[in-house]
């Protein structure tokens, strides 16, 4: 009887064991995607350096990073002057903008 519970522990345990490593290697293929909505364009600044951050953070299991602009910012989308200086840095982080 001892003999038999201690065998059945055995494999309650070995089980947990590979189960749990067998989603430690589905985490590994997982990518983190990640999804912002503003309403300013100012804040397109600390959202691109929380997507560089992020992408260091995740390796390679970082995805995509995209930014829903909405509101009466979207009128502000084609104002050249005041997009330069964001356009460099959602570039570089590979940050998708949609307009709503």
């Amino acid at each position: 009887m001892i003999r038999k519970v201690i065998i059945l522990r055995l494999i309650i345990i070995l089980t947990f064991i590979g189960s749990m490593a067998n989603a430690q290697e589905v985490e590994k293929d997982v990518l983190h995607n990640y999804f912002v909505l503003t309403r300013k364009i100012e804040q397109l600044k600390p959202i691109a350096l929380a997507a560089k951050k992020l992408k260091l953070e995740d390796g390679n299991s970082y995805g995509e990073f995209h930014v829903v602009i909405c509101g009466k910012a979207v009128e502000q989308l084609v104002e050249k002057k005041l997009m330069n200086p964001y356009l460099d840095l959602l570039l570089k982080n590979e940050i998708k903008v949609f307009a709503c």
